[in-house]
């Protein structure tokens, strides 16, 4: 599947090099190469939160014709622009005609993050002369300026804008990118290779390299040059002048690698190798395997019918899920995505509850991510409650992907302490892994101190009401519904609280290790707030609040009869992170469920390539969040399954929405087996075992 973009000046998707995931960044005039990120790579500068340090480019092109800057090119000297992304192969292709002087060339690029071998990344041009052409091409390797700098952990030093200014406040001045600098070369002359190491600021380093492959080796002369930036920057970069006669055709490939975690001397010298190995085995079959990857990602799709741009959107919002998960289990998704410098790369409860889940029985190998970066940060989650005066484990709201510690900007109130239910999202996604796997053994050494910690958690902030002390309550959380603020006993917190209470004394029991016997006991008493026999949003609310209706129903199952839940549909929420179809397909409402799909799947993308932003305007790209949420609709919505320790079970009635007559997912995996699961107008649900 191909989406098109015809004009320049649209924001698109660039692959970027972020330990093998494809990022975003405008790219005006498709020549210049995205900002390249490493998972866990941050710039630590006192004073600053952390933030994901942008490292040295490997994926620009510049080009001159008749001496004329081509990279620089106003718009209108360019002619049949079209841009491409390929989500089948994930390959973005950009295509236009530039004319200067009287010359005119024809310019492509193609650009891959290789999903084979996640180290490497692959930039293919190709230029063809319509006139005799005088071309000088670089190909360079250089860091960015470090930017503006604001103390965001002083009050005072909080620029304009921080709470909600323009684009261009929020992009410059909260959400901008660490920096990093070369400090390192190994430049191989003869191999055709520029190896660096780049180090963010107060923190680690990463090695950076480039190899080139020219097809037309005797007609083509690559010279190397290496030189120091204004900014103490080193710059490498490979150059070539070149006349191209008319008809004459001139390609030419340049691999990157990215090495990591290694000996810091070694780093700029192992990158070069491994992208002179990538460029010695060839472009064609790197492709080849790349493709092939990607065609084995794609047996687990997602298949609608009765509306071609429902289906277009939601195989999107898949495809920028794969993009961003890898495999390594010590890193989760930030909620805008590896490559992104949306909310700093902060991990927050939406990993858990929206794009885990999303991705759990398709590509269940791509989810360890997720919980082992929980377990893997659990030490600093228990110091965090004990510093609050908590027992059990407390994870940050926002947490830092590097260390897991608080990672969120100043703000005029106690929100990161106050925001509680992220613990519960996170033991949800610790318990719903073992769903899927059915590997006891993990759950009793990995998960279940996690589980368990969340519940003492709980367990220890339970406080009686002053006015029904034989009822427990949460006291002063931040509540679900985020504009309501600090609140006594958020009722989804709460009801969230009773489920992990239970799991944890669960799990326990199913692997044997002591439970704590207050848990239950604590759950019991655990009060949802009501008023005149209906559940309110939290204690002092004045009625329901949707955000709560919809949690309450799912993820956490709360038994309410269909309907209660057709009384409490709401009207779409501004944010396209709402579960709200999954709550109307649970009532079996098909035009409610429709109603809300189409106000998710269609009302906020960006055109043309489906790109999600946050909310309606907002420049919080891409929002991992939405493409969760929009394919658990069609994952637990339509067919109906919930996590049960044998796996995906049906549990409510399959509900498909006003005008669609097929939902089919061709591969999902539970306990290690494939199934393939669809839902008809006709049939309802069917489950098929594959061999």
């Amino acid at each position: 599947m191909e989406l098109h973009a015809y004009t320049p000046l649209l924001p698109i998707a660039v692959p970027s090099l972020a330990n093998g995931n494809f990022g975003y960044q405008n790219e005006p005039l498709g020549l210049a190469g995205s900002p390249m990120f490493a998972v866990g790579i941050v710039d630590d500068t006192p004073g600053d939160i952390r933030r994901a340090a942008r490292l040295p480019d490997t994926q620009t092109i510049e080009i001159w014709l008749a001496g004329q800057p081509l990279h620089n090119a106003a718009t209108d000297r360019l002619t049949d622009y079209v841009q491409s992304l390929d989500v089948d192969r994930a390959v973005l292709t950009t295509r236009w005609t530039v004319d200067a002087a009287g010359q005119r060339l024809a310019v492509e690029t193609q650009r891959r993050v290789l999903q084979h071998d996640k180290r490497l990344a692959l930039l293919s041009v190709r230029l063809v002369a319509a006139t005799l052409c005088e071309l000088t091409v670089r190909v360079p390797l250089v860091a960015h300026p470090e930017p503006r700098r604001f103390d965001f952990r002083v009050r005072h030093d909080v620029p304009p804008g921080y709470g909600g200014g323009s684009r261009e406040q929020r992009t410059r001045f909260r959400w901008h990118p660490g920096h990093a600098t070369i400090d390192q070369l190994a430049i191989s002359v003869t191999d055709r290779a520029i190896g660096v190491r780049a180090t963010a600021k107060h923190s680690h380093s990463v090695g950076l390299a480039m190899a080139l492959a020219d097809a037309s080796e005797g007609e083509a002369r690559w010279l190397m040059m290496e030189a120091e930036a204004e900014s103490q920057a080193a710059l490498a970069a490979f150059t070539c002048e070149r006349s191209l006669q008319a008809g004459q055709e001139w390609r030419f490939d340049v691999f990157a690698g990215l090495e990591r975690d290694a000996d810091s001397s070694q780093l700029a010298c192992r990158a070069r190798r491994c992208a002179i190995q990538a460029r010695d085995q060839g472009p064609r079959s790197h492709i080849a395997q790349h493709e092939q990857a990607w065609s084995d990602l794609w047996q687990a799709d997602v298949v609608l019918e009765g509306d071609a741009a429902l289906a277009q959107q939601a195989r999107v919002d898949l495809f920028n899920l794969l993009q961003a998960a890898g495999e390594d289990d010590r890193w989760a998704w930030p909620v805008g995505g590896i490559a992104s410098t949306v909310y700093n790369g902060g991990v927050f409860w939406d990993c858990d509850l929206f794009q885990f889940p999303a991705l759990l029985p398709l590509q269940p190998q791509k989810c360890r991510g997720v919980v082992g970066f929980r377990q893997r940060i659990v030490d600093t989650a228990t110091q965090r409650a004990r510093d609050e005066g908590w027992a059990g484990i407390k994870y940050a709201w926002e947490s830092d992907l590097l260390t897991g510690l608080e990672n969120h900007a100043p703000n005029d109130h106690d929100m990161p302490r106050g925001e509680v239910h992220v613990n519960a999202a996170v033991a949800i996604a610790q318990w719903w892994y073992y769903c899927a796997t059915g590997d006891r053994s993990w759950l009793a050494t990995h998960a279940l101190p996690v589980i368990r910690g969340v519940a003492d958690l709980f367990a220890s902030m339970a406080k009686p009401l002053s006015d029904q002390p034989e009822h427990l309550g949460l006291h002063g959380i931040w509540c679900v519904c985020e504009s309501e603020g600090l609140v006594d006993c958020c009722t989804y917190t709460t009801a969230a609280a009773r489920v992990i209470l239970q799991l944890a004394d669960y799990a326990c029991c199913i692997t044997e290790q002591p439970s704590n016997p207050a848990w239950l006991n604590i759950a019991r008493r655990l009060a949802l707030p009501q008023r005149e026999g209906k559940v309110i949003g939290h204690r002092h609310a004045s009625g329901p609040l949707a955000w709560t209706q919809t949690l309450l129903v799912y993820p956490l199952e709360w038994p309410f009869e269909p309907a209660e839940i057709q009384r409490d549909l709401a009207k779409p929420q501004t944010w396209d992170m709402s579960f709200q179809a999954i709550q109307a397909a649970a009532a079996g409402d098909r035009l409610a469920m429709r109603r809300y799909i189409d106000h998710q799947a269609c009302a906020s993308p960006i055109a043309p390539f489906g790109v999600r932003p946050e909310a309606p305007g907002r420049d919080a790209v891409p929002f991992h969040t939405g493409c969760g949420a929009h394919l658990q609709a069609w994952l637990y919505g339509a067919t109906g399954m919930r996590w049960r320790e044998a796996g995906l079970v049906p549990v409510v009635g399959a509900c498909l929405p006003e005008g669609i007559h097929r939902v089919a997912f061709p591969r999902l995996t539970w306990h290690g087996h494939k199934y393939r699961v669809e839902v008809t107008s006709r049939a309802g649900l069917t489950v098929e075992s594959l061999p």
